[in-house]
């Protein structure tokens, strides 16, 4: 972060927030203005983190809010030249730019907003556009492509600040063909899935006597209105001699607490339990 990047931020929060109706190909205003927006958000997150300047989180504040209040009713872009529109953009991939800077810009003011602002930020508009990008756009997500790492990043990082287990999950392994996260399948295509990033990184030529294991968690928490209780799933899949069959522990929780974070950490605290079926 150099001056010329505070004089920038400083004269664009001089300038004053513009968040247009999308309508606009690459070099067009409405483009150029969005992600001139994404840009400087980043970076005044890291004037505020640096300088902590009060002004510089209100701007990133008052500029979510004002895509907060867009993004609930925005239709598809309106120029359909791309295979996966998008919404603030003609495709997705400009749309995953937005929100990975954005994450950035959210995470560097997240103890700044309150827990109300944070909680209206998250579900007006966070979450629909990370679905958007993914769930609603499997053909732009599911691929391997460079755009898509950007989707993937994107979801990532968005869930790494909100602390939701289930993007970082989709980030990680992908969308799952009927849509659901937790479940018992899902749990051991992680499982798997780690193992074999492990025997592909650390080969048994050189490594004959090494015993591989994998840790895995799946959990979907209480919701805001605590309306659906929380439940996941927890295994391990680990070898005892180094030449056998990997071995497996599965099991279900069923959460007690009320409070979603509190859910989110349960998983790594009682993996020392061995009942199939257990209430936490």
């Amino acid at each position: 972060m150099c001056i010329r990047d505070r004089q920038e931020v400083d004269a664009e929060i001089a300038m004053g927030i513009d968040t247009p109706i999308p309508k606009d190909f690459s070099g067009g205003y409405t483009h150029q203005r969005h992600k001139q927006n994404f840009f400087v958000a980043q970076k005044a997150g890291v004037l505020y983190q640096v300088l902590n300047d009060e002004k510089y989180a209100k701007y990133i504040r008052d500029m979510l809010f004002q895509y907060e209040a867009m993004y609930k009713d925005l239709p598809l872009h309106p120029q359909e030249r791309s295979y996966s529109r998008g919404k603030l953009f003609w495709q997705c991939l400009n749309d995953s730019n937005w929100l990975f800077y954005m994450s950035q810009a959210y995470d560097a003011i997240y103890d700044y907003l309150s827990a109300e602002e944070r909680e209206t930020l998250e579900t007006n508009l966070f979450r629909p556009f990370a679905d958007f990008i993914s769930l609603e756009n499997p053909q732009f997500f599911n691929r391997v492509h460079n755009h898509s790492t950007w989707g993937i990043a994107a979801v990532g990082m968005i869930g790494l600040v909100m602390n939701d287990e289930e993007l970082i999950q989709r980030a990680l392994y992908g969308i799952e063909d009927d849509g659901r996260y937790v479940t018992e399948a899902r749990l051991r295509k992680m499982l798997t899935h780690e193992i074999d990033l492990i025997e592909e990184r650390i080969t048994r030529d050189k490594h004959p006597n090494k015993m591989f294991f994998s840790f895995a968690n799946t959990v979907a928490t209480i919701d805001f209105a605590k309306k659906y209780k929380g439940h996941g799933w927890v295994g391990i899949k680990y070898q005892i001699e180094p030449d056998q069959d990997y071995n497996e522990i599965i099991l279900h929780l069923r959460f007690k607490e009320n409070d979603a974070r509190l859910q989110q950490e349960t998983p790594v605290s009682y993996t020392h339990l061995r009942d199939h079926e257990t209430s936490l």
